[in-house]
């Protein structure tokens, strides 16, 4: 059975590992500017450093003895996932830092060994500059690779067919097994530099607009990836070669959260137009362009037990001329160890919370005026049409006013002594 069939059948029988919800294997990783938490001023946030460590583990074991449709014997998967985060914040500068590990392994009736399922490491170190409140600039470097070795285990022998990076073939004849890639294989670093805009942000429904430049380099000399045709009897592989690109980098995605935080969501896009790079072929800029698309939903059935679903879409030429297609369905046990301060979140919460109540309070309190002026403005509008005209009144003619003079008298005129000063 080729491995393609015996994964397929492992993730039918049982619920894969993932520690976090962002987590992802290889070149696969679709690039993320900022954290997947909501782009937020610093209010609220507690200043300095904070951090966080979790513990993740899944187990699942199926045991078929004579059960119609299934192949008897003992299946067995076992996960765990480190996840750890450091920040610091001071004021408009944020700088994160995040560490995630997942390793998990199985074990089948078809296989009777345990063979790696899952194997991520992922690295990176993030800095955000908040001009504004929904604008800042970014500087991001990532590590992503894999700690153990890779191996294709077959239950039968199988030829391989393998294309080398130079062109040439190689058939591996009666083999059971093929080394994909060793440990810390391929490595993919990237690097990106440049603005971020959130128009929107809020609980149920945020958007993010990143822009800049990006640069990757993937070191992948010698790995080996399989691109099987079933239609042949051979197991077919090719040969990867190191990948270096640069060029105008963008990404639009939407998260949030709803039921109380109960269902999470996160969805978005990013696209690199590598003008910068080390095409054999010396393609196009539209034929190198890397399309990345991803959702991520997820159920927070208790505190230490979440549920989701990954599903992704890769279009990375030049590193594999195929589109690359990838669905996860997570179920992780996790515990905390250290959490991330939780007053900061609880007084950011309640100081959002008030200003609501206050928003909602003076909106009813404008409503309720203009309910009060529009009756006013209707009673005078009634009184008005209900008064009679009024009548004009009477005009009055204005009468001169005379000044009647004094009486003359005749006689001599009569004169009056000064009076004489005192003593």
């Amino acid at each position: 059975m080729k491995r393609a069939a015996v994964a397929l059948a492992l993730v039918g029988g049982a619920l894969m590992l993932s520690g976090v919800a962002h987590a992802q294997a290889g070149d696969n990783k679709v690039t993320n500017y900022v954290p997947e938490d909501d782009i937020a001023q610093t209010d609220g946030k507690k200043q300095g450093l904070d951090g966080t460590l979790a513990l993740a583990a899944n187990v699942n074991l199926t045991s078929n003895r004579r059960v119609v449709g299934q192949v008897d014997g003992f299946s067995f998967l076992f996960g765990v996932s480190l996840i750890g985060g450091l920040d610091y914040i001071n004021g408009p500068h944020e700088v994160r830092n995040t560490l995630s590990l997942s390793e998990a392994w199985a074990r089948t009736p078809v296989l009777d060994e345990f063979v790696k399922a899952n194997d991520v490491l992922d690295l990176e170190s993030l800095y955000n500059y908040f001009i504004i409140g929904w604008f800042g600039a970014f500087g991001r470097l990532n590590l992503q690779s894999t700690v153990l070795t890779t191996e294709d285990v077959r239950a039968e022998p199988v030829t391989y067919q393998v294309t080398r990076s130079n062109g040439n073939q190689e058939t591996i004849q009666d083999a059971t097994r093929l080394t994909l890639a060793d440990g810390f294989s391929p490595l993919t670093l990237n690097q990106s530099v440049g603005v971020f805009a959130s128009p929107y942000d809020s609980r149920p429904f945020s958007i993010d607009i990143r822009a800049g430049f990006g640069a990757r380099e993937t070191f992948a000399d010698g790995v080996i990836v399989l691109t099987d045709d079933s239609a042949t009897p051979n197991i077919e592989a090719t040969e990867l070669s190191n990948v270096y690109q640069g060029g105008l980098e963008l990404f639009v995605g939407a998260n949030g959260a709803l039921q109380g935080n109960r269902i999470v969501y996160n969805a978005g896009s990013s696209v690199l137009f590598p003008f910068i790079n080390n095409d054999p072929e010396d393609r196009g800029l539209i034929d190198l362009t890397k399309v990345s698309v991803f959702a991520t939903v997820g159920l927070n059935v208790v505190d230490w037990m979440i549920v989701q679903y990954q599903a992704k879409l890769v279009r990375d030429p030049q590193l594999l001329d195929e589109l690359q297609v990838q669905n996860n369905v997570l179920l992780t046990f996790q515990y905390t160890f250290i959490d991330r301060d939780a007053q900061a979140i609880s007084d950011a919460d309640a100081k959002l919370e008030a200003e609501q109540k206050e928003k909602a309070e003076a909106e009813a309190r404008v409503k309720q005026i203009e309910e009060e002026n529009k009756k006013l403005r209707d009673e005078l509008e009634k009184a008005k049409q209900a008064a009679p005209p009024a009548e004009e009144a009477p005009k009055t003619q204005e009468q001169p006013i005379k000044t009647e003079e004094a009486p003359k008298v005749d006689g001599p005129e009569i004169k009056v002594a000064p009076t004489p000063p005192a003593p």
